[in-house]
C-alpha cells in the first residue's frame, strides 16, 4: 500500500527527478504548484462544462500537464510533443473563432459556471506560464514550456467564450 505521507519535506524542502533537494519555495517548485494549481482547476472546468468536446479538450490538457510538469520537475524524458500539442491548440481555437463572436473589449466572466472556471484556469495558466519564464532564466530547459502554456493560455480563453456562449463544438 502506498503511504500517503512522508515526513520527508517536514523540513521544507524536496527532491525532484534529479534527486537534489530543493528548498519548497525554489521557483522550480512554484511553477509545479502553479501547474498543479491550473489541472485542479481544470478539473473544475471539466465536469462544469456540458459540451462533451471542451471536456474532452480539457481532460487531454490536464494529462498533457503531467508529462509536463515531469519535465518541470527534472526528468530528462523530452518525448512530450509539445510542439504537436500547440498545434492540436491552434487548430481548437481556430474552429472557435470562426464559430463565436469575439469582442474587442474586456470581457466580464460570470456567464455561467462553465466559462467562470475556464476564464479562473486562464488566470492560473498565465501565472503557470510566468513561474516557468522565471524558471527559464535559471534553468533554459524550461524555455521549451513557454509556448504550450502561452498557448494553453489562449485556448483557455477561447474555450470561455465558446461555453459562455453555448455553441456546438
Amino acid at each position: 500500500m502506498a503511504v500517503i505521507y512522508t515526513k520527508a519535506g517536514d523540513k521544507g524542502k524536496a527532491k525532484g527527478f534529479r534527486g537534489n533537494a530543493k528548498l519548497k519555495n525554489d521557483i522550480v517548485f512554484e511553477a509545479l504548484g502553479t501547474v498543479d494549481e491550473l489541472s485542479a482547476s481544470l478539473g473544475l472546468s471539466r465536469v462544469s462544462s456540458a459540451s462533451l468536446r471542451v471536456r474532452e479538450i480539457i481532460e487531454q490538457i490536464q494529462k498533457d500537464l503531467i508529462g509536463l510538469s515531469a519535465l518541470l520537475a527534472g526528468s530528462e524524458n523530452r518525448s512530450n510533443n509539445i510542439a504537436g500539442r500547440i498545434k492540436q491548440m491552434e487548430e481548437v481555437i481556430d474552429k472557435i473563432k470562426d464559430e463565436i463572436k469575439i469582442e474587442s473589449k474586456f470581457i466580464l466572466s460570470g456567464e455561467n459556471f462553465s466559462s467562470s472556471y475556464l476564464h479562473l484556469s486562464r488566470t492560473i495558466c498565465r501565472r503557470a506560464e510566468r513561474r516557468i519564464v522565471e524558471l527559464a532564466e535559471q534553468d533554459s530547459g524550461a524555455n521549451i514550456l513557454i509556448p504550450y502554456f502561452n498557448r494553453l493560455s489562449d485556448l483557455l480563453f477561447a474555450l470561455a467564450l465558446f461555453s459562455s456562449q453555448r455553441i456546438s463544438l
